[in-house]
């Protein structure tokens, strides 16, 4: 019996043992764990984000659209690094890219102490679609690819109406003629007619993007007195229009009148296309709805009802212009494809110069559109071994429909009798001939130009003493200097003393004053130093009240305050030679040539891109750190 009993005793002690044992080492298991994951919190290492799922959503603000009225596709790309935008190739629409923008975000989320990042990745592509025909269409499924793998978008239905006509709005397109030569200006006007108020409009006219034409604003004549002036954006560019009253139909109408001047380049029966105007108009009223505190928050006067808009879309129809092909007999060699009747006029001046000495060339030439004349090369006219030609640009400018060139000159030789006449050739559409417009020759006085030597200073050095001295200073024979160091200088009495003192004191001190002056007045000199310091402060303070247009000019007046030279006298070579001849500067210094390429289009020619205000601080700014 106590044998059984210390067996028990023996097999209890046993198992209690073995439960310790087990729990001890359940403890220290987890106790390596804990050890393990604090180890890691530690060395800031976080569970890693599970992988996002690739997802492409297509979408648009409308489902309804018009023919002829512009709307915006978004394709996003959710879930993908990098991804390629797919190009589009829709059946009933007219698709135009506008790029892409990455909207991936990361943000960090701090859990215990612990920072975990969390990334979101989106891709968002934007395209411009223009419907072509009215129905029922849909945008197919469009697929992007990703890691190999081709996803896809749902597909999404779209009704096309076509523009309505109303009574209260009306647009009306014509042409200064119905038939005109290639290269011909035409001029369109557009008139919006206006009998209600409206919220808001969007005008679409695709001439501008229309391969068949060069088209160019025609600002309205600001001279006239009682002009009422409107500014619109009409597709995207800004445009002047004229206000004024009307009645038609019996009915009253505000209208809205501004041009364009065409340039066609194919010839044909051309219909220009139809466009579009969409206006967001008054519909009425309708009830405001009962809210859980009694009243609409947009119903402030709570008088029950609130008014709704309407969009509605209106054509504007194109006119046809049938444009003739130019005869090809008697074409002059030279001709550039001018169309119209023009004149020519040159000046000079001063026609009275030395050898090198620059002349101010300027050319004028008139007629029915000059905007996008350019002056032929004067190297041709001119020739090379009598007249140094500028190598930048002759400067443009139009005004009143005269568009002057200038440029500047010099003559080589004192033989040059003149400046030649130039000439411009033209077809004249009411002849029906090629014709040629002339400028007169400009005479000139060119004089010669003696380089002085040093035998201009000490005569023949052949000649003896004895020659030399048998010649005096007042002998108008001799035209050079030795004889008055040849001859003996006599003093007689205190008179000469002081002359001869005189002779010897007065020009150093006059040489030392013209130093003095020369150097106080170099553009070292503590008032240019000022001027270089602010010309960058001086710059965007001009450019804060200042008109576009005028942005070149203060650009000039800047580079003039940094490098001391004259704002008209200012090329580009004066601002690139001047930088650091490095790699640092390359980005620079393209820079500074297309703000001058900008600049000089939209100064002197009325082409181009003009100068955006941001865009041209951002590069004076680096420009005052170099120079």
């Amino acid at each position: 019996m106590v044998d059984l009993q210390r067996h028990r005793q023996r097999h209890c002690l046993m198992a209690s043992t073995s439960s310790g044992s087990m729990d001890f080492l359940r403890t220290h298991h987890l106790f390596i764990q804990l050890a393990i994951v604090l180890l890691c919190l530690l060395a800031g290492v976080a569970p890693l984000p599970a992988a996002e799922d690739v997802t492409i959503e297509a979408r648009v603000a409308s489902q309804e659209v018009y023919v002829g009225q512009p709307f915006t596709l978004q394709l996003e790309v959710r879930g993908a690094e990098a991804v390629e935008q797919p190009p589009l190739d829709l059946r009933n629409f007219k698709v135009e890219s506008q790029g892409s923008s990455n909207r991936s975000q990361s943000y960090q989320i701090s859990i215990n102490g612990t920072l975990q990042t969390t990334k979101t990745l989106s891709y968002i592509f934007q395209y411009q679609l223009t419907a072509v025909t009215a129905g029922n269409h849909a945008i197919p499924a469009i697929s992007v690819e990703v890691d190999g793998v081709s996803y896809q978008s749902r597909p999404i239905s779209m009704t096309v109406k076509e523009p309505q006509e109303m009574e209260e709005f009306k647009v009306e397109v014509t042409l200064s003629k119905a038939r005109c030569y290639r290269g011909e200006a035409v001029i369109m006007t557009t008139t919006w007619f206006i009998a209600e108020d409206l919220k808001g409009f969007d005008f679409n006219l695709p001439i501008f993007t229309d391969q068949r034409f060069t088209v160019f604003p025609r600002p309205p004549d600001q001279s006239a007195s009682g002009q009422d002036l409107v500014e619109l954006e009409v597709a995207g560019q800004k445009v002047i229009g004229e206000k004024k009253s009307a009645r038609r139909h019996g009915r009253d109408y505000v209208t809205i009148t501004f041009q364009h001047t065409l340039i066609p380049e194919s010839t044909g029966r051309l219909r220009l296309p139809d466009g579009t105007l969409a206006i967001t108009t008054f519909a009425g009223y309708r009830r405001s709805q009962q809210h859980s505190f009694g009243m609409d928050p947009f119903d402030m006067f709570g008088n029950g009802r609130r008014k709704t808009y309407r969009t509605v879309v209106i054509p504007a129809r194109g006119p046809e212009l049938e444009v003739l092909e130019l005869p090809s007999r008697n074409r002059p060699d030279d001709f550039t494809g001018l169309v119209g009747a023009y004149s020519l006029e040159s000046t000079a001046s001063p026609t009275t110069v030395n050898v090198g000495d620059p002349i101010e060339l300027t050319v004028r030439v008139s007629g029915p559109f000059v905007d996008n004349l350019s002056l032929p090369p004067l190297t041709a006219v001119l020739p090379a071994a009598d007249f140094k030609t500028a190598m930048d640009k002759p400067q443009a400018r139009v005004n009143d429909g005269i568009k002057s060139f200038t440029t500047t000159i010099r003559a080589r030789h004192h033989e040059v009798k003149s400046i030649p006449g130039l000439s411009l050739p033209f077809f004249n559409p009411e002849t029906k001939r090629y014709e040629v417009a002339r400028s007169a020759a400009i005479n000139l006085d060119v004089k010669p130009t003696r380089l002085v030597t040093a035998d201009d200073a000490v005569g023949d050095m052949g000649r003896s003493a004895n020659d030399a001295g048998a010649t005096t200073i007042n002998n108008a024979a001799r035209q050079d200097i030795r004889p008055n160091y040849e001859n003996p200088i006599t003093t007689a009495g205190g008179t000469d003393k002081l002359l001869y003192l005189a002779v010897l004191i007065v020009p150093p001190l006059l040489f030392g004053l013209m130093l003095f002056v020369d150097y106080y007045c170099h553009d070292d000199s503590r008032e240019l130093r000022h001027r270089r310091r602010q010309a960058y402060r001086r710059l965007r303070k001009k450019l804060r009240s200042a008109d576009q247009d005028d942005f070149f000019e203060l650009w000039l007046a800047f580079l003039s305050d940094k490098l001391g030279i004259p704002a008209r006298a200012i090329t580009r070579s004066d601002v690139l030679t001047r930088l650091p001849q490095d790699d640092t500067t390359a980005e620079l210094a393209a820079e500074i040539n297309r703000i001058f390429d900008q600049g000089e289009a939209a100064l002197y020619g009325g082409l181009g891109h003009v100068l955006e205000k941001d865009d041209l601080l951002q590069v004076a700014k680096k420009v005052a750190k170099v120079l």
